[in-house]
């Protein structure tokens, strides 16, 4: 979802939309936040389900 995104605010820069930057900026952030909190998130989460399956293999 983050590469489509990225690409429909390229488009919307090149047709020269009315706040095409702005929309630009904003997609950018957002997908540079969820890049982040999903990195973040991983490794403890999937630690929590690990646990809660009964497995308890070692993540590196």
């Amino acid at each position: 979802m983050g590469l489509a995104s990225l690409v429909f605010a390229i488009i919307v820069i090149n047709e020269g939309v009315p706040g095409g930057g702005f929309i630009a900026m904003v997609v950018v952030l957002t997908v540079f936040l969820s890049l982040v909190s999903h990195g973040i998130s991983a490794n403890p989460l999937s630690k929590l389900m690990g646990e809660k399956t009964g497995t308890k293999e070692k993540l590196t």
